[in-house]
């Protein structure tokens, strides 16, 4: 009985993130044009911030309870499934090209993170000063990005207001897919956990493989609607944003909720690694030909693949 459940619950979430994906990027791109911010910034900001909701969820849900080591295993598998996985299956589907600003500004912002938070937690914690900085940082960002977006060309602007919906029907697909992004996220990571737990799973393995790639299904799913609709700039600006939202908002605010307590042993330096390595690979996967590519795709999932048969079969 409890396995029926699991598969409703599985099937509606994936219809949730379906349409929430849809009407997430067709008003958010319409709506960008409407009011003067590139779709780029919408990708990094909005889509990215929406997106990582699931992850704020479980973070500050796991911090009232005293897990923190759930709310950093749930960030860095988020992120190593977000760049690997998400991103390695989208380029395998449909080549994305890869916008300028993403190699400078925005990759720069991502790796600097991920190095932040290397460095914070040395010494097996992040602090209320420590998750403090992380979010202002994180806040920082978000208003450098939305102060310094250029307005589209007046021409791409008129034939927006000109064909486009209106602003607030637009802004209502926004607020509609998030919220059905969210929930369905939230479907997903339930059936998730409670499938894994029938089989027998342990929790960290839970927390690093189907927490972290079920809270990471909104970014999937909007990602590849992205990618299919054209917008490539879209796709890759909501990994990247979510990226960095995870590691300075979320983690920033789990710290403050409740100081984030590991042991930095040999599985902790494992996770980070791998972290911090895929992170990097991207820029020159995404450099050559300004293009990532089926093949580059491949190489992402291929060692997304092998990270999951680590954790499966040896981490615990």
């Amino acid at each position: 009985m409890d396995i029926l459940l699991y598969a409703a619950q599985l099937i509606a979430g994936f219809l949730l993130l379906t349409y929430g994906a849809n009407w997430l990027i067709t008003g958010g791109s319409t709506l960008a044009l409407r009011i003067g911010i590139s779709t780029t910034v919408v990708g990094l900001t909005v889509m990215a911030f929406g997106t990582s909701m699931p992850e704020l969820t479980v973070n500050v849900s796991s911090a009232l309870s005293g897990n923190t080591g759930i709310a950093l295993g749930n960030i860095l598998g988020s992120n190593i499934a977000n760049i690997a996985l998400i991103l390695g299956v989208t380029a395998m589907i449909s080549p994305m090209a890869v916008a300028e600003d993403f190699l400078g500004r925005d990759f720069l912002w991502m790796t600097g993170a991920a190095v932040l938070l290397f460095v914070a937690m040395l010494d097996g914690t992040l602090s209320f000063p420590e998750g403090a900085v992380f979010l202002a940082l994180g806040i920082g960002y978000t208003w450098h990005l939305i102060a310094g977006s250029r307005r589209k060309e007046r021409q791409d602007s008129e034939e927006a207001h000109g064909k486009g919906r209106g602003l607030l029907i637009n802004g209502g697909l926004v607020v509609l897919g998030l919220v059905a992004l969210v929930a369905g996220g939230k479907l997903c990571v339930d059936s998730a956990v409670g499938f894994a737990r029938f089989f027998g799973m342990s929790e960290r393995v839970i927390g690093l493989t189907v927490v972290a790639v079920g809270t990471s299904m909104p970014e999937f799913a909007a990602s590849l609607a992205a990618a299919l609709k054209g917008r490539a700039e879209m796709a890759i600006g909501n990994i990247i944003g979510s990226n960095i939202f995870n590691i300075l908002i979320i983690l920033g605010i789990t710290a403050m909720v409740h100081p984030i307590h590991v042991a930095v042993d040999a599985r902790y330096f494992v996770d980070m690694s791998v972290m911090l390595g895929v992170t990097l690979l991207l820029w020159p996967l995404m450099r050559t030909g300004m293009t990532l590519v089926r093949l580059e795709g491949a190489l992402l999932f291929s060692i997304y693949s092998g990270y999951i048969a680590y954790l499966l079969l040896l981490a615990d």
